[in-house]
């Protein structure tokens, strides 16, 4: 009895056909060559397609980097500034306290010394009035020995402040590294399925972050910025605060821009002035801003050098830092991949606060950087009584805090 061949799926041929072990397709010598092409397509696209997720996997490589460390820090300095304005008033409260003690003290004090004055300038005593004053000393001595019983309570009818917590839901693991290669054994139909299901995870799950209360928010609300390219060392940042000059509300407060590529747009001049009210200038040409820069007083300086060689970051660094009216200098471009060749740029020019890639990032660190420099003014003209200056100083360092909760809450409604 014959067995009746399988026709090529191709073009109906029975002669010399072979089965595919992956599809199960009968195929004849010419189509199964042709297959094998097809084949080889398909791997070539999915490299391809790895080769870009791998791409874009890049940002997460670098988790010190992450946009929401600027929430983080936002919400950090909100704690400290509802703590500190907490702390203030109970010592206020407890100064007002001590005083009027105080004050009721003396006028005690006096009266009874008057009492005596007159006592003995008149001659006009007995064991009665001594006996009075007796009683009134040892009265006087109680309060004393028993002041006022002043205690710290804790208001709980105040909101308290909520720790952060991060939390994350993200899609199921299909498969494990060691599974990999069996995988690659599978059927066609049964690769194709994964793929499908995949995606449908993906589309169906996504990343999450926090709020200030606990609270959980999708990944569209997240603020977008894109991979950042440095942070500061705490040394670095310790080293440079050392540098920075008390604020004076007796001088303007100027923010020069420098933007070295006219033929793009520049992104500081479009975000720092949601972020401030301060006068910006922004100049195109290295010469007339350095020029500026000598008339100009209390200056704080942000430069995009971006396309800049490393000659002419040298050469611009070396001329702004020798001018006694920047305060601090901000960075826009690529930082230094090497910790050595970074920490050297940071000991050369103390004045740098800050370098990243990123620019939304790096005006967010400036925006944090600046409210503690007025946070630490206002203390500072505190203790030299100067209260006009520090309400300045406490007032300005709000409002700034202010648009900078308006910029990071508009991003998260962009998402």
């Amino acid at each position: 009895m014959s067995v009746e061949k399988k026709p090529c799926i191709k073009c109906g041929c029975k002669n010399w056909v072979l089965l595919c072990d992956g599809c199960h397709r009968y195929y004849c010598v010419e189509h199964v060559l042709e297959h094998r092409t097809e084949l080889s397509t398909q791997l070539n696209d999915i490299e391809q397609e790895y080769e870009n997720l791998k791409q874009s996997f890049k940002p997460h490589e670098k988790p010190q980097e992450h946009p929401l460390l600027s929430q983080i820090d936002v919400w950090e300095h909100d704690a400290i500034l509802k703590i500190q304005h907490s702390a203030q008033i109970a010592r206020d409260e407890l100064r007002q306290l001590l005083n009027e003690y105080n004050n009721r003290m003396k006028t005690v004090l006096q009266q009874f010394s008057q009492q005596l004055h007159d006592g003995r300038q008149e001659n006009d005593f007995t064991e009665i009035e001594l006996n009075q004053w007796k009683e009134q000393l040892q009265t006087i001595r109680q309060q004393f020995e028993a002041p006022a019983d002043i205690k710290l309570m804790q208001d709980k009818q105040i909101l308290p402040i909520y720790f952060l917590k991060v939390a994350i839901t993200q899609a199921p693991v299909l498969f494990s590294p060691s599974s990999i290669s069996e995988l690659t054994a599978a059927s066609c139909s049964e690769i194709e399925n994964v793929h499908c299901s995949y995606d449908d995870e993906l589309d169906e799950t996504q990343s999450t972050m926090t709020d200030t209360n606990d609270n959980v928010i999708p990944q569209r609300t997240c603020l977008e910025i894109h991979e950042p390219a440095a942070i500061l060392k705490e040394e670095e940042r310790e080293t440079n605060h050392e540098q920075q000059v008390l604020l004076d509300p007796t001088k303007s407060q100027h923010l020069a821009v420098l933007h070295l590529c006219p033929t793009n747009q520049s992104q500081i001049i479009e975000i720092l002035p949601k972020l401030t009210k301060h006068p910006i200038e922004l100049f195109n040409q290295r010469d007339d801003y350095l020029n500026k820069l000598q008339s100009m007083e209390q200056t704080t300086v942000f430069v995009d050098i971006t396309n800049s060689s490393a000659n002419e970051r040298i050469s611009l660094l070396d001329e702004l830092c020798q001018f006694d009216s920047i305060s601090l200098v901000y960075i826009q471009g690529k930082s230094f991949e090497d910790d050595e060749d970074r920490s050297y740029v940071f000991r050369r020019y103390p004045k740098i606060r800050a370098m990243f890639e990123n620019v939304q990032r790096l005006l967010v660190q400036w925006s944090l950087d600046t409210i503690n420099e007025y946070q630490n003014a206002g203390d500072r003209y505190i203790e030299q009584c100067d209260k006009v200056r520090a309400r300045y100083c406490f007032e300005e360092g709000i409002k700034l805090y202010e648009y900078l909760s308006v910029f990071l809450n508009d991003k998260r409604r962009i998402r």
